[in-house]
Parts: structure tokens; sequence; C-alpha cells
């Protein structure tokens, strides 16, 4: 009850400091690198994920995401390091990202570890259309940047909290962004599993989140919901259904489905990943 009360607390934190939220995954939980460098090395001993994101619009341009990225535990550099590549296409413009990742771990014991980590990195963003009537606040600078983010990841057994800042050297307005994400992985017993998990973002203007419940059988099969805020600037998202399946506990594939928002898109992800303990 206490780790729900500091989530709580903390939340109203992040709604005053809420423009421009950057965009994730749905499938958010396969990618904590990629918002939160204190997450390498936390979960796998090797982790190799990619995922592709579409929405399908009628009237512009559909916007066209994807992330690629490979973590790694070792004890000799005490924590986790890894490499990540993201490429946003949004209207008028592609924004990629490149990041290494480092986190160091402080254990008290096996299950009960706290990272602490920060990526340099460099962005690189392009103009690919007209930016004509686009709001001022959603164009970033053009050209090639240094950037650097930073985070803390706390795991302890089944639950896990944790915050990050990313694009902090950005001079671009509302580009700086913070997140907060947490959940708990509860036993039902006889093979299922129930995992609720929240992520927060804010730009100093603008609060999104997703709220998602997976549910797992036998560690293999897992599907799920889930509820977001961040859908192409319509206030309240639809929910989307997602599912997969984990094989031999080593290799992962999963798909999200999130229906059409007054009859205008469809967004479509696709996720596969290697997970080694």
């Amino acid at each position: 009850m206490y780790r729900l009360t500091f989530c709580l607390i903390l939340l109203p934190v992040f709604t005053l400091y809420a423009q421009r939220p950057e965009s994730a995954p749905v499938m958010f939980w396969n990618h904590y690198t990629f918002f939160n460098p204190a997450a390498s090395g936390m979960f796998y001993k090797h982790a190799a994920t990619a995922t592709v994101q579409a929405f399908f619009t009628s009237g512009y341009e559909s916007p066209q995401s994807g992330w690629a990225g490979y973590d790694v535990k070792d004890n000799n550099l005490h924590g986790g390091m890894g490499v990540n590549y993201s490429i946003q296409k949004q209207r008028g413009q592609t924004i990629q990202k490149a990041r290494l990742n480092y986190s160091y771990h402080v254990e008290k014991m096996e299950k009960d570890v706290l990272g602490i980590g920060i990526s340099p990195g460099v962005d690189y963003i392009t103009k690919n259309g007209s930016l004509e009537g686009m709001n001022p606040i959603q164009i970033y600078e053009v050209g090639t940047k240094l950037n650097i983010d930073a985070g803390i990841f706390y795991k302890k057994d089944r639950f896990h909290f944790a915050m990050s800042v990313t694009n902090i050297l950005t001079k671009t307005t509302g580009a700086r962004n913070f997140w907060i994400t947490t959940g708990y992985l509860l036993d039902l017993g006889k093979g299922f599993e129930l995992h609720p998990q929240a992520l927060f973002r804010s730009d100093i203007g603008t609060l999104t989140w997703d709220i998602n419940v997976l549910g797992t059988y036998l560690k293999r099969y897992w599907a799920g919901i889930s509820y977001n805020t961040r859908s192409m600037n319509v206030k309240f998202g639809l929910p989307r259904l997602m599912g997969g399946w984990n094989i031999k506990e080593k290799f992962r594939v999963g798909y999200s489905y999130g229906p059409p928002v007054n009859s205008l898109y469809a967004s479509h992800e696709v996720v596969v990943g290697v997970m080694l303990r």
C-alpha cells in the first residue's frame, strides 16, 4: 500500500510540470531503456527488442515510429549497458535518436535492485514535408544535436517504480520529457499471472498516460488491454487490444491494435524480442 501511495503523491507533481509528450510504444514494457537508461540490465542478462508502430489515417500523412535496442547485464561494470535507436516520422519532420546507456546497480539482494542510469547520444532531425499550419510548439529544430537522458529504476521482486528525464540538453520548447512508470506482477496460481502497469509522461505543459493490464498463462501466452491519452491530439484515446507469445521464455512476439478514432485512423504495433537470463 505504501508503494501505491508514494506513486499517487508524485503524480500531481508531473501534472503541474506537464506541451508535447514524446512518443513511446503502446507495449512500452518491452522498451523501458528507451525512456529510462537505468533499466539497462535490470530484467535479463541479454535483451534485444524491436518495435514498429504505424497509424493509418485519411487526409494527411500517417505518422510512423520504430524502436530497436539491446542491453546487457555485466557484473564487471556493476550494472548494465546498452544501445538504442528510434525513429519517428510525423507530419513535416523525421526525428531520429541514438543513445548509449549505462546503469549502475545498487543491489541489496538479488531481487532488490536500484539502477541509476545515464544515456548520452545524438538527435538527428530533418524536414520531410510542409510544416504549414503546425503549432510552433510541435516543431523541432532541424539538425544534429548532442543530447542526454537520465533516470532511476527500482525493482524489488514483483514490483518496480522508475523516474526519468529525456532530452536534457535540448533547447526546443517542450521537447524535454519527464517519465514515471510503475507496475506489479500478481501470481494468481495455476500458471496465471496478472500484470497491471502504468506510464506517465510530461513535457512542461501536458500530461499523458498509459494504463494497461496483461494476463499471462504459463509465462508463455499473454493478452491484455491498454488505455491511453496520447492518440494524436485526441484528449481521450480508445482502449487497445494486445497479445503475444513468449517462446521458450527466450523469444517474444506481440501485436497491438488500436481501433479508429472518429473514423480517421487505426493503430498497429508489432514487437519482436530475444531475452536471455
